[in-house]
């Protein structure tokens, strides 16, 4: 990507890959990775101690999958 700054990472919207594919693709980036596996971690936590129709609004305003 020429036209952007160095060490800057951009995927297509539907063409964004899951974290596993990232890591493979740009090892070079695994401390960023981590990070981003850790806050996905803490936010499903977070989500998980909350009642369940607040599970529900979050997973349909952000149309993820229930976990």
């Amino acid at each position: 990507m020429p036209e952007v700054r160095k060490g800057h990472i951009a995927f297509q919207p539907d063409e964004r890959p899951d974290l596993q594919t990232a890591r493979e693709w740009l090892p070079q980036y695994s401390v960023l990775w981590d990070a981003i596996e850790a806050e996905l971690r803490d936010a499903r936590s977070y989500l998980f101690s909350q009642p369940n129709e607040t599970r529900r609004q979050h997973t349909e305003f952000l149309s993820t999958p229930p976990y």
